[in-house]
């Protein structure tokens, strides 16, 4: 491996653990607005290096152990790891007996994959970061979200070392189909797990929330890979010294941090009826109100243009008072059962990012918001599920999801504009 620091090493140390495809460098953006306070080392996995050659997993945790040990380290502020570096670390924080203070993971690949796939992955994965040095960096856009020049040089750098054998032996024992190496309860309560929203990780985040039930889980709206780090180093370092100093995770997500709600998706039947809720209530104040439907709207990144072209015409506006009263009705239907029922279950059948349920609230009430999983997903990040509370990704059409309800104080079903959507049978 190759170690490469900032700063002074009498102060307290930050370990970076990199993405596939690049350099320990890479981190370097990052470290330069830590160095004054914080010793930032970065190493270069044996497969990025010159000369090196990959032995295992085993053998790149003794070679840091060493170094750390040279540099007369006796604890760790901060591990951060991004992408499949997360791998690595995960195995060098369940092993290390050096105290450690935090750790963040930035878009950790924590993936479980077989043997067979791994070795079937390896040559696309070996042709693709070459590209980046044989093109010098062109195709970059074709592998990642963006082409930035200023992340360029640690991919072609890496390609320019790698090696078909080394990378094999990387994948051999990296990113196997096995538990995920334990970590103690109280390390995992200073512990961060981050994912962009928009990101292809995201999608491990379930996993490692059951692997690491202690630890935090923090999304980033909107963001796709490692973006935050990529983008804003200066942003990602300050937030990287608010957990060392804090252990809080605080960043200002604003408009550029909003979730990207894409046309002709799934995701875009959420925004409608929530655009006519808002409309409604700028319209017929005295009829209607959900002061939640613009707070939401305010949080997502998607072109109302068309939407606000037809939303003077006289029908658009009957579309809006029927979407709003609809959601009335149902709340009256929903309240006096519970007036009779307490303790029931109240089910949103296709909630989307509907909120009668937390309306009708009358503070013992079981509250299930059921629609499909990428719906899920998107309520998750907007409308986090509070007390007595539960968002269910299913299939409406896999009876399955009725386990998950409690109806032991009864319950009542309702659903908006979603039975137009079944197949008769």
């Amino acid at each position: 491996m190759r170690f490469v620091a900032f700063g002074d090493s009498k102060k307290p140390a930050v370990l970076f653990f990199h993405a596939m495809g690049v350099t320990g460098e890479s981190s370097s953006p990052v470290a330069r607005h830590l160095q004054d306070d914080y010793y930032c080392i970065m190493p270069t996995s044996s497969v990025y290096c010159t000369g090196q050659r990959y032995v295992s997993k085993t053998d790149e945790l003794r070679q840091i152990e060493d170094f750390l040990r040279c540099q007369g380290m006796e604890r760790l502020a901060l591990v951060v790891a991004s992408s499949i570096g997360a791998d690595l670390a995960a195995a060098f924080l369940s092993q290390t007996e050096l105290p450690v203070g935090h750790v963040y993971f930035d878009g950790g690949q924590f993936a479980q994959i077989g043997k067979a796939t791994r070795r079937i992955m390896t040559p696309f994965l070996y042709l693709a970061i070459k590209s980046l040095y044989w093109s010098n960096g062109a195709t970059l856009k074709k592998i990642m979200w963006c082409d930035d020049d200023a992340i360029k040089p640690y991919f072609i750098e890496a390609g320019k070392a790698l090696s078909y054998g080394d990378l094999r032996r990387q994948m051999g024992d990296s990113l196997v189909d096995e538990p995920f190496p334990p970590l103690p309860e109280e390390l995992q309560r200073r512990t961060f797990f981050a994912f962009g929203s928009a990101e292809e990780h995201y999608k491990y985040r379930d996993a490692v929330m059951r692997s690491y039930p202690e630890a935090h889980f923090p999304v980033l709206c909107g963001h796709d890979h490692m973006q935050f780090q990529i983008l804003d180093p200066k942003g990602f370092a300050e937030m990287l010294r608010g957990i060392i100093e804090t252990g809080e995770f605080s960043i200002n997500q604003e408009d550029d941090m909003k979730l990207r709600i894409e046309k002709n998706s799934v995701q875009e039947t959420l925004v409608i009826p929530m655009y006519a809720r808002k409309k409604c209530t700028e319209l017929y104040p005295n009829l209607f109100r959900d002061d939640t439907a613009a707070e939401l709207l305010d949080k997502v990144d998607y072109d109302f243009s068309a939407l606000e072209r037809k939303s003077g015409s006289l029908m658009q506006r009957f579309g809006f008072l029927e979407c709003a009263m609809r959601q009335n009705d149902l709340a009256i239907e929903v309240r006096e059962y519970l007036g009779s029922h307490p303790n029931a279950a109240v089910v949103n059948l296709g909630c989307g990012l509907d909120t009668t349920g937390r309306s009708c609230d009358n503070g013992s009430c079981k509250i299930y918001n059921l629609d499909f999983p990428e719906v899920i997903k998107v309520r998750n990040e907007l409308l986090p599920a509070g007390e007595r509370e539960e968002n269910v990704p299913c299939d409406l059409n896999d009876t399955a999801w009725f386990e998950r309800i409690d109806a032991s104080g009864g319950a009542v079903f309702f659903a908006a504009g979603v039975f137009y959507y079944f197949l008769k049978e």
